[in-house]
């Protein structure tokens, strides 16, 4: 039986990445809109993205206690509807977004 998520129709995606040990040499900075790929790789994002579980995740922050020089990462989806915010660093990557950011990082 399929599961039946909302899925937005215009949708931009930032993906910010800060710190670790080779600050400032590892910031970067991934924007991909879906306005502006190709039909098939527009779907293909849109298909990683699930409003509610955004919504559930929204504003939140994950990081964890353990390592110094762990990687950050500020998650951003822009939607038809509303703005999603998520933080979270290398070892505390919500499951329910990991997908979409393996993703994101191929996009870099």
């Amino acid at each position: 039986m399929p599961i039946n998520h909302r899925r937005p129709k215009k949708l931009k995606v930032t993906l910010k990445q800060s710190g670790g040990f080779a600050m400032p040499l590892a910031n970067k900075k991934i924007v991909v809109d879906t306005q502006l790929l190709p039909e098939v790789e527009s779907s293909k994002l849109k298909n990683l993205i699930d409003q509610d579980t955004l919504k559930k995740l929204n504003t939140q922050k994950f990081h964890s206690s353990k390592g110094a020089d762990l990687m950050n990462y500020e998650l951003i989806v822009e939607t038809d509807d509303d703005v999603y915010n998520i933080d979270f660093d290398d070892m505390s990557i919500p499951k329910n977004i990991t997908t979409l950011f393996e993703y994101l990082m191929k996009k870099s």
